[in-house]
């Protein structure tokens, strides 16, 4: 008989199994074009098994987009509360999504584009974009409070500006050829931008 901890990382493997066949067969024939019985086949499974583990066929995408960023944001609270320097803060959070977004390829197109497209997608990536918003938030009044941004600064309108910033570069980098550096360097300069006008004494 089983132990509890062998089925438990027998599921592990199972859920493991079944979101990487999605995301191979979504890079391959896109999710439009992936059904959940392609799926369980490709992963070695029924397909009662994929519905075990993942309600809808979104599930699984939205799973792995919690994945690729759960650690991610840890990382920009930890940040936030070392009181790191906000544009530091800032270019070394956009840098690392770049990063994230080159190493993730396709998946990532895949992804963003189901963002913008699909009701479930869509809501799961306005959960996760409203603790993003909450994280910028606390580095910008964190600046404010300790005299590196202007006094007068309204923070919810720098928030959007920074937020923009990112789904600029964001797009840039899944739907144009600029090499990673480029991007990089692209990057810095907008935020360069953004900050000049937002440090000073108010």
């Amino acid at each position: 008989m089983e132990s509890g901890g062998r089925r438990a990382e027998k599921k592990a493997e199972t859920r493991a199994a079944l979101l990487e066949a999605a995301l191979e067969l979504f890079e391959r024939d896109g999710f439009a074009g992936t059904t959940v019985d392609a799926i369980a086949e490709r992963a070695g499974v029924s397909r009662a098994t994929y519905f075990n583990y993942y309600e809808t066929k979104e599930g699984v995408l939205i799973a792995y987009y919690r994945g690729v960023l759960e650690g991610e944001l840890n990382r920009l609270e930890e940040a936030v509360a070392r009181d790191t320097p906000a544009r530091r803060f800032f270019e070394e959070q956009f840098e690392m999504g770049l990063r994230t977004a080159h190493r993730e390829g396709e998946r990532f197109r895949v992804l963003f584009r189901e963002v913008f497209s699909n009701r479930r997608v869509l809501e799961a990536n306005q959960e996760l974009a409203a603790r993003v918003t909450t994280i910028y938030f606390a580095a910008i009044q964190g600046a404010v409070t300790r005299g590196e941004l202007r006094s007068d600064l309204d923070v919810a309108g720098a928030v959007g500006v920074l937020g923009a910033v990112w789904s600029s570069t964001l797009v840039e980098r899944l739907y144009t050829p600029l090499d990673l550096d480029t991007l990089i360097q692209r990057m810095r300069a907008k935020v360069d931008i953004v900050f000049r006008g937002i440090v000073g004494s108010g």
